[in-house]
């Protein structure tokens, strides 16, 4: 008897569009029990391996594979609770992937919802920032002055550059934003306090 690690590869056709524990364990169920394989499983974490025990010849599963690298990872937005930054700054946002949102190093990937008459500061980052606007209407001001933005535009800023969202429409203005390298969830958030704050203070509330 011979004992090998193995695990599903969910890049194959036979098991793509899988994620939960529960799911995998059923495919690896049904993927061992064909015969003439006779194998026993115990699942040893549910984004990391099976340890099977072949006791009869028969086809093996595939080498072992790193659940954690390469895989697609879900945000369901609406999930979200997000973090809302206080007037004179008011929005909701919610960092979806980033460092320490989801694992994803390499980006961070944002919503940001801003109420009728909602803006955020005018600020400035240290590496550029691509902004989409999904749904609503306002103005983006910029080195530039004052940019008309609406559903399905986007803007490149580049690192350094001031600039400003304003929602001047008659619902909210939701944008999604993405900045490389990534910032963590934690900075993003606390950045926008900050800028809420210290408004706050030197308006006196």
């Amino acid at each position: 008897m011979r004992e090998e690690n193995y695990v599903i590869d969910f890049r194959s056709p036979d098991f793509a569009q899988c994620a939960s524990a529960e799911t995998v364990d059923t495919i690896v169920q049904h993927a061992i029990s064909s015969p003439p394989a006779r194998k026993t499983h115990a699942l040893r974490h549910p984004t990391s391996e099976y340890t099977l025990t072949e006791r009869s010849p028969g086809r093996s599963i595939v080498p072992v594979i790193d659940f954690k690298k390469g895989f697609m990872q879900i945000a369901r937005a609406w999930e979200e609770a997000g973090v809302e930054i206080p007037a004179p700054y008011a929005r909701c946002i919610k960092v979806l992937f980033a460092p320490d949102k989801n694992g994803v190093a390499e980006i961070t990937f944002s919503h940001a919802i801003l109420p009728v008459s909602g803006r955020t500061d005018l600020h400035t980052h240290d590496r550029p920032e691509l902004i989409y606007v999904v749904s609503g209407a306002g103005i983006c001001v910029n080195a530039s002055g004052e940019t008309p933005v609406t559903a399905d535009m986007a803007l490149w800023v580049p690192a350094g550059e001031p600039h400003q969202m304003v929602n001047t429409g008659s619902q909210p203005l939701k944008l999604a934003t993405v900045f490389v390298p990534a910032y963590t969830a934690e900075e993003n958030y606390a950045r926008c306090l900050k800028a809420a704050e210290a408004a706050r203070q030197l308006q006196g509330t």
